[in-house]
């Protein structure tokens, strides 16, 4: 991520509201953000009054032994929303995500309950237990292992198929 467009977007006060980002290993390139990068986004977002919201749903999808931070990890005066889910790592009809909103808490709570009400209990007491038995941290294991894998079958394939003057990137997650 180049920091010089968030950077010329938010030179005039007020001009923007927020930046959102998917920092982890953006789907389709798996790309992810350096940590001096995120230091800079949150650094440069907190002087100029811009919130940031930061989408992790990729971020347990890492390949290997480390979890890259968050862009919450510098957020210093709460400006920045971490939301994340389950769907790209349990189930995606399970539509069961969190938010660690900072200060924007009220507002974020005014607008769940004015838009889509509130998420059904039973899948949420189901996701709770699985966590709390280390149900979810193993299968998140499983996850990164067969996910490994298939990107470098895919890799294999790419070389093997496409021109020699293709090149392709290996991403460290996704």
């Amino acid at each position: 991520m180049s920091l010089d467009a968030p950077d010329a977007a938010t030179a005039k006060r007020g001009s923007v509201k927020a930046v959102l980002l998917m920092p982890n290993f953006a789907n389709p390139l798996g790309s992810l953000v350096p940590d001096e990068n995120k230091a800079r986004l949150v650094e440069l977002c907190e002087r100029r009054g811009v919130a940031v919201i930061e989408d992790d749903v990729y971020g347990e999808t890492f390949f290997g032994t480390t979890r890259p931070l968050p862009v919450k990890a510098w957020d210093k005066n709460g400006s920045v929303l971490y939301c994340s889910s389950f769907t790209k790592t349990l189930a995606p009809g399970l539509r069961i995500g969190w938010v660690a909103p900072g200060r924007h808490m009220e507002k974020l709570v005014m607008v769940k309950r004015t838009t889509t009400g509130f998420t059904p209990y039973a899948p949420q007491l189901a996701v709770a237990q699985y966590i709390q038995s280390g149900g979810y941290d193993r299968h998140l294991r499983r996850l990164r292992l067969v996910v490994v894998e298939r990107a470098r079958r895919i890799s294999e394939r790419a070389l093997d198929t496409f021109p020699s003057e293709c090149r392709i990137t290996q991403p460290t997650g996704g």
